[in-house]
């Protein structure tokens, strides 16, 4: 059946995900040097109290990078946009960028396309020409199961405790991940390994995955082709090597799409939710999103009505979508509030760990320190407990204490973790 996406009646499945779209949020700013007409595929990171945005620009010089910052969305359209193309990155096709801090070498580092995946560094990200000049992650040349099967693009980077795992797209209805360790990042990636396969339809490009803090799951979302426009589905998985299972998947029922997105204001991408980045609780590269806050998803649009003679005309531009009401990410929120003193008593220092439900739910409580684990069955919501743990010690010290809370969830228990740091000070 053909139908337009404000033909709601089509939509028969109530979606999982809702979400509310701002107005345009950063638009395209062209000079002489850089004529700007569309900004697209962005990434975002806060950082030392402000949001850095990273994003392709596209003008009938090609495509390049750009990037912009400002402390509050607000400021956003107004900010100015320096274009990397004057960096040490470079004139050239450079596009879909992605950026983190990768905590263990105390580097800031920019992953994006040309052609194959290349990477610059930098020590201070609010200097975008501090940038280092591109280099390949892969410099032996394309891998042969890219080359096997048409290419791959918009790639994506995210590390647990021991790998970090590239992701990517190819336009083909396939999913790679290539791998390597903390220690030789970034480079050893090795050979990708096809993750996900559907028709090029369901499987089309800007893959994203983030890790659900205070869980062991993580989340990733594949942007779709829809009738017509673009929409973004997910899949969840405990293992950044899958399986993946498919968790808003369809145009009917998606993560974020025409089905289940309103406006503010004015209807400026009636069918698109396309390339995008969520705003992550995090900066580096374990790249977290946090369940217990409203999600938010910077991404691009064009209007339905955009009239342009090729592709790379299109005036694109990026809004803010947040997400509306409960959904299953945030069903995976405990929340509760800890705090850890330390009291000296009869000479030795205890450690004392309140925590404070603030959840609608009751919860099961369960404290480790260094110095042994404590468990309570119960907290209702509203109210408080504590807990000590004799150190043994005559001088405070520091550590880091973990609390995890675990609730009845829509479909089974759900638990969340979090870690206390406290000091000697």
């Amino acid at each position: 059946m053909d139908f337009r996406v404000d033909d709601v009646s089509l939509f028969e499945v109530e979606p999982l995900f809702e979400w509310s779209s701002s107005d345009p949020v950063i638009v395209p700013q062209p000079t002489e040097e850089h004529p700007s007409l569309g900004v697209k595929d962005p990434t975002v990171v806060f950082a030392d109290g402000k949001y850095h945005v990273f994003m392709t620009t596209a003008s009938q010089n090609g495509w390049s990078m750009a990037t912009t910052s400002f402390t509050d969305w607000s400021e956003a359209a107004e900010a100015p946009i320096t274009y990397l193309a004057d960096s040490p990155i470079g004139a050239g096709y450079t596009a879909a960028p992605q950026v983190f801090f990768f905590e263990p070498q105390g580097l800031w580092y920019l992953i994006y396309q040309v052609g194959d995946p290349h990477y610059s560094t930098t020590a201070n990200i609010d200097d975008p020409m501090s940038w280092s000049a591109p280099l390949p992650l892969y410099p032996n040349g394309t891998p042969a199961a890219i080359q096997a099967t048409g290419g791959w693009l918009d790639f994506f980077n995210i590390c647990d405790d021991e790998l970090c795992h590239l992701f990517a797209t190819g336009d083909n209805g396939r999913l790679w991940r290539a791998e390597t360790t903390i220690e030789q990042f970034p480079n050893g990636f090795g050979a990708p390994e096809l993750e996900l396969q559907d028709t090029t339809e369901n499987i089309f490009e800007a893959s994203m995955t983030y890790k659900l803090d205070g869980s062991d799951k993580y989340i990733t979302m594949i942007e779709a082709i829809g009738h017509p426009g673009r929409y973004f589905s997910s899949w969840i998985a405990d293992d950044l090597a899958g399986p993946w299972t498919p968790l808003a998947a369809t145009e009917a029922d998606p993560f974020a799409g025409p089905a289940n997105r309103t406006f503010e204001n004015e209807i400026w991408s009636k069918e698109q939710v396309s390339h995008g980045e969520m705003v992550r609780s995090g900066s580096d590269q374990r790249l977290t999103l946090d369940p217990c806050e409203p999600m938010r998803m910077l991404y691009q649009g064009v209007s339905h009505t955009a009239q342009a003679p090729d592709y790379i005309s299109l005036p694109y531009k990026l809004g803010l979508l947040t997400a509306v009401g409960d959904n299953p990410i945030s069903d995976m929120c405990v929340d509760v509030e800890s705090s850890v003193s330390q009291r000296t008593v009869a000479g030795k220092v205890n450690l004392v760990v309140s925590v404070t439900n603030n959840d609608s739910s009751s919860v099961s409580l369960t404290v480790t320190s260094d110095f042994g684990t404590k468990t309570i069955p119960t907290l209702m919501p509203g109210k408080t407990t504590s807990v000590a743990f004799n150190t043994r010690l005559a001088e405070k010290s520091s550590g880091t204490i973990s609390v995890t809370a675990t609730k009845d969830g829509p479909t089974g228990p759900v638990s969340y973790q979090r870690t206390i740091e406290y000091t000697a000070g």
